[in-house]
């Protein structure tokens, strides 16, 4: 088991490479740099990666699914596009805040924070799954 915590740590331009190479990543911090670019899959495709976190970065794209975490704080980014469908197949916390998703339909069943500036998107009720 491995964890690399990086945050605040001044990096710049992309994820390093090297954190593509190690195998039994549980824990990847690169929140609070200056990391810039497409938000990258590698990290959504580590089986062994419960806990990632990439916000307030300059990251764009949208989401891949993840096959592993238990939370995932992606905020703070230019991330847009659909709301991932996926995230209700999982149990899994998501911090998506000041992004820029769009929201549709889906078997979502809660929704603990939501940081919404302006108006409350009109699909947020329509989620007929959503209790909380």
């Amino acid at each position: 088991m491995s964890s690399r915590l990086l945050r605040n740590d001044n990096i710049s331009a992309s994820i390093p490479s090297y954190i593509r190479e190690i195998q039994s990543l549980t824990q990847l911090d690169l929140s609070f740099n200056n990391i810039a670019g497409q938000i990258p899959d590698f990290p959504f495709n580590l089986s062994s990666l419960p806990f990632l976190f990439l916000g307030n970065n300059k990251l764009n794209g949208t989401l891949s699914a993840t096959k592993s975490s238990r939370l995932l704080n992606v905020s703070y980014n230019n991330l847009a596009g659909r709301f991932p469908s996926w995230i209700s197949e999982l149990n899994l916390e998501l911090n998506l805040v000041a992004n820029n998703f769009t929201v549709v339909a889906s078997n979502l069943r809660k929704v603990y924070v939501i940081d919404v500036i302006g108006a409350i998107p009109d699909e947020l009720w329509s989620l007929t799954y959503l209790t909380n």
